[in-house]
Order: C-alpha cells, then sequence, then structure tokens
C-alpha cells in the first residue's frame, strides 16, 4: 500500500510539530477563504490555508490552526448541514486561539463569523494585505472591539497571497 494515501507530507509536519510541541509558541487562527466558484479555486484555497499554517509556524514562531486546511477531506463544503458542523468546528478551535490572523486579500461569510468571534472575544486580529485592513477593522469594531485590536503586518506579505506558487516565491525570498 502507498504510504502517501495514509498521510500527506503537510499533515505529517503538522502532526511532528505538535507532538514536539513548544509552550512558548502562541496559537494562531488563520482566517482565509474556501469557498470557491470553481472545484480549481477550492482546491487552491485548501493549498494556500496550508501554506498560510505552515508560513506561520515557520516564520513567525506560532502554531498556525486553519481547519479548512483539514477538514474538506473529511466534511463536504457543499453540504449544508456539513459546512455547518465545520464552521462550528472552525469557532470552537477560535476560542483556544491567541490570535487571528487575515490572510488573502478577500473577505467570506466564513471569515466575516471567524473575525466577529475573535473581536468579540477581545483577541488581536491582524491583517496582511492594506486594502483588506479597512474592512476587517469595520467587520471588528462593528461586533464590539476597539480600532487598535486590529493591527496591519507589512513584514510577513507572504501571508497576503492569493496564489501557491507566488506564496512560495515570497517564503523563499523570506529565507533570504
Amino acid at each position: 500500500m502507498n504510504k502517501n494515501i495514509l498521510m500527506s507530507s503537510f499533515e505529517a509536519e503538522m502532526t511532528m510539530k505538535l507532538l514536539n510541541y513548544n509552550r512558548t509558541f502562541r496559537k494562531a487562527y488563520i482566517c482565509s477563504p474556501l469557498k470557491a466558484p470553481t472545484v480549481n479555486e477550492f482546491f487552491k484555497n485548501i493549498e494556500l490555508a496550508r501554506c498560510y499554517v505552515n508560513y506561520a509556524t515557520e516564520h513567525m514562531c506560532v502554531y498556525g490552526k486553519a481547519p479548512h486546511a483539514v477538514l474538506p477531506t473529511i466534511l463536504g463544503d457543499n453540504s449544508p448541514a456539513e459546512r455547518a458542523l465545520a464552521l462550528e468546528f472552525g469557532l470552537k478551535l477560535l476560542e483556544q486561539c491567541d490570535i487571528l490572523y487575515v490572510c488573502g486579500n478577500r473577505i467570506s461569510e466564513g471569515m466575516k463569523g471567524e473575525i466577529g468571534k475573535a473581536a468579540s472575544l477581545g483577541m488581536p486580529i491582524v491583517v496582511f494585505d492594506e486594502e483588506l485592513f479597512v474592512t476587517v477593522k469595520k467587520i471588528a469594531t462593528a461586533n464590539g472591539a476597539p480600532k487598535q485590536q486590529v493591527s496591519l503586518d507589512l513584514k510577513h506579505t507572504a501571508l497576503s497571497s492569493v496564489d501557491p506558487d507566488s506564496f512560495i516565491d515570497r517564503m523563499v525570498s523570506a529565507d533570504d
């Protein structure tokens, strides 16, 4: 039997990082789009979520948590009941995190709920795309957050990437 069918390299790497748990690392919830108009874009969004998790863990000393990087393998996004279950799980996971990272360059409906939840929890919210910053701040303040709860990080712009190939290029330049 092919061992790759049992666990992807992403899942294996993340499992190893969790097994070697570092208590000094904060838990960062990765907020990025999943839903997409085409199947190819849907899979691209899963791949991007995995890239964001990996980058945050490797370059920002946090444990990146993105339920939409793994849940689509067991819960169908086109099934309303399963999507609701995945969103509920995501919000519960968010409650266990220390910070919310808003990645990519657009806000989906699911992301609005995650940003609102983080705002109501008083959780720091970090945005990596300049144009998205104002939108995220509006969502957060509408949910009771003070403006200073949302910050813009232009040092880690790889987390604003929306193309896996350009993301990898940005990661390589971040390592230089």
